[in-house]
């Protein structure tokens, strides 16, 4: 099993085709990888949404892709978003206690205001928009959105957009929570 970190940039889409046009992070990843590992299937673990950057994994093991994902694992996922308001902590503390959303309650989130128009949020789930959906309904609109963590696996900051860097089985093991008896 291999699994590789990307940091993508805006304006792709995480998946093989782009019907709208700017590009998938398949072709980002294709020209990276060795002729042995072009032979594989890759998946996308989890899904960033076009203008989202950040880290976002890859594996050939279809089991890595269901661990990563599923909620009941609670990995988190973190996420710097810039809004389109101020992070009061009376806007902030909705999100910590865990609110209801269109299509269903939300865990509580750890959230913190990095500064009066920026904050950094971990969620336990994995919904479509979910971080968006959240701090719009605190009326705080997200205007940009960074993921910059899974788990304990942070992005390296010297690894360029686009980039991608292989994960070794002891840090998924430490930062992913891949349990020992799955290593393959």
């Amino acid at each position: 099993m291999t699994v590789l970190a990307m940091n993508k940039p805006a304006g792709v889409v995480c998946s093989r085709v782009d019907q709208h046009g700017g590009g998938t992070v398949f072709e980002f990843l294709r020209p990276q990888l060795t002729p042995a590992q072009r032979r594989r299937t890759w998946h996308c673990v989890g899904r960033l949404d076009k203008q989202t950057t950040g880290l976002l994994l890859f594996t050939d093991e279809p089991a890595f892709v269901a661990h990563a994902t599923q909620p009941e694992t609670h990995l988190p996922k973190t996420y710097i978003a810039d809004v389109g308001g101020d992070a009061t902590q009376a806007k902030l503390e909705p999100l910590r206690n865990g609110i209801t959303l269109h299509d269903g309650p939300c865990r509580p989130a750890r959230v913190e205001a990095l500064a009066a128009r920026q904050v950094r949020i971990t969620i336990t789930e994995g919904r479509n928009h979910q971080v968006k959906h959240m701090l719009a309904a605190v009326k705080l609109p997200v205007l940009r959105l960074h993921r910059e963590a899974i788990g304990s696996l942070v992005l390296p900051s010297s690894l360029v957009a686009g980039a991608i860097v292989e994960i070794d089985q002891a840090m998924l093991q430490a930062h992913l929570n891949w349990p020992t008896r799955l290593l393959l």
